[in-house]
């Protein structure tokens, strides 16, 4: 969030359920420089967490006119927020992925995803944006991207609204990377010194290309042996298919 506005002083959070509430609550934590959380939601009680920097709104509409951040983590099914509600540059984080009408879309400067081909297949508006047209893949920038700044403009990641469309990650996906990162710590020397959030770490500038790269060769290394290992697996029954072929047309002693 920092790469795009680096110290956020009003960010809105639509929608207090559980993704809501720990947002609000956490971002305070990371950002220092916050000085309003301006929440709204149309179910979910937050009484509980509103004081100092956290403020509760009466509309969504009052949450976002101030605010240079907009995260949406509601149940909406259908869009409510237009290009018209939204005023200046903002960063906007479309966790939810139904709150923001193809207006909006068509109005930012630069559109994010974590994975074109992923977005594309799941039923929201931006799927809605690519079977009309309005959005075409050049229009759009992968995380991948940013991370090696390949296929990026600069100046269109520093001005107007930047959408941040995510589908995140499964849980289950979570725990099979964490398997495979173990795995690859094992198998190399390579120390896991970024990858953990704690360290607050830039990763358009931190983490070492040369580790990534090692990190994918490992992995590439794994699936090889793997694979090796099956043909292997595979040769070692064939030949004991044969002998046991061979036992039964030998003549009992």
């Amino acid at each position: 969030m920092d790469m795009f506005v680096p110290s956020p002083k009003k960010i809105a959070c639509i929608g207090m359920g559980k993704l809501g509430r720990m947002h609000a609550s956490m971002l305070p934590t990371y950002f220092p420089t916050i000085e309003k959380i301006l929440c709204f939601s149309h179910k979910s009680n937050f009484d509980d967490i509103v004081s100092g920097k956290i403020i509760k709104c009466n509309s969504w509409l009052e949450a976002i006119q101030e605010a240079e951040i907009i995260i949406t983590t509601t149940s909406a099914n259908e869009p409510y927020i237009k290009a018209d509600d939204i005023n200046g540059d903002k960063l906007l984080i479309n966790l939810s992925l139904m709150d923001f009408d193809l207006s909006v879309f068509q109005k930012s400067s630069a559109i994010i995803v974590d994975n074109w081909f992923q977005c594309t297949q799941a039923k929201k508006v931006f799927k809605q944006g690519v079977d009309s047209g309005i959005i075409q893949r050049h229009h759009v920038i992968e995380f991948g991207d940013l991370i090696d700044k390949t296929n990026t403009n600069d100046k269109c990641l520093q001005n107007g609204i930047i959408m941040i469309n995510a589908l995140g990650m499964a849980i289950e996906d979570i725990i099979i990377a964490q398997a495979v990162y173990n795995k690859l710590m094992y198998m190399s020397t390579i120390k896991p010194n970024y990858f953990y959030m704690d360290n607050r770490m830039n990763p358009l500038t931190d983490p070492p290309i040369s580790d990534a790269i090692a990190i994918y060769n490992s992995y590439s290394k794994l699936i090889e042996q793997l694979e090796n290992d099956k043909i292997s697996l595979e040769k070692r029954v064939q030949m004991l298919e044969q002998e046991i072929e061979t036992l039964k047309k030998s003549p009992m002693p």
